[in-house]
């Protein structure tokens, strides 16, 4: 099995829908899905127990915030690639799996261009490398890219940080330890997301430390 699609949720039951909807209508089924759910009380479970044919895990249970969701998730996954694709998000069509899994060549992290749903969708295109000046303004979309399993559960996301851990992850191993980067198509779909001050603040603090090794 060449992917693992893993959402996690909390509360978000109408984002929820959506996001099975889009692994729903998927053509291609070479993938496991696997749902966290922080126990969720707003009918979020009901609508997964609604789709309980396309998920192949799912747990409903109190969680230490997103990213232990996230690693719980990754502690579940049998695929050769990790996709989060959280409540709310959806995959650009319904070939888009079909289309990416013969691009997953052994590539630590694949990428692709993403598409914000504002009133005016903006397409937001991935570069051809990933530098420390890029991770500085800007990230990997967790949406649109295909992590290797094997590296996840080896290197999981720190919990120490509430926004940023995914972020710090990339930094971390394709910045600096150059783990293979690759460019690929258009592949999620997202209705918000957060204010780009939020993590460039962030990200000012955090790398700095970063930015002293490379001085």
């Amino acid at each position: 099995m060449k992917i693992s699609i893993i959402t996690i949720n909390y509360n978000n039951r109408e984002g929820l829908a959506r996001t099975l909807a889009s692994v729903a209508e998927q053509t291609c089924r070479d993938f496991e899905y696997i749902i966290i759910d922080g126990g969720s009380t707003d009918g979020s479970v009901e609508e997964i127990q609604h789709h309980a044919a396309i998920i192949d895990y799912w747990v409903s249970e109190p969680d230490g915030g997103i990213y232990n969701a996230m690693n719980k998730g990754i502690a579940k996954a049998q695929g050769d690639y990790c996709l989060f694709l959280n409540s709310s998000d959806m995959l650009y069509s319904p070939d888009i799996i079909a289309k990416v899994v013969p691009l997953l060549d052994g590539t630590d992290f694949c990428a692709g261009d993403i598409c914000f749903l504002y009133e005016k969708p903006e397409v937001k295109v991935v570069p051809d490398e990933i530098t420390a000046y890029y991770m500085f303004h800007s990230i990997l979309f967790h949406q649109s890219t295909f992590i290797r399993t094997a590296l996840l559960k080896a290197e999981p996301y720190s919990e120490n940080y509430r926004i940023v851990s995914d972020w710090e992850q990339m930094l971390r191993e394709i910045v600096f330890r150059q783990l293979r980067y690759g460019r690929n198509v258009a592949l999620g779909r997202k209705r918000q997301t957060l204010a780009e001050g939020t993590y460039c603040c962030a990200q000012e603090v955090f790398l700095a430390p970063y930015l002293q090794r490379l001085r």
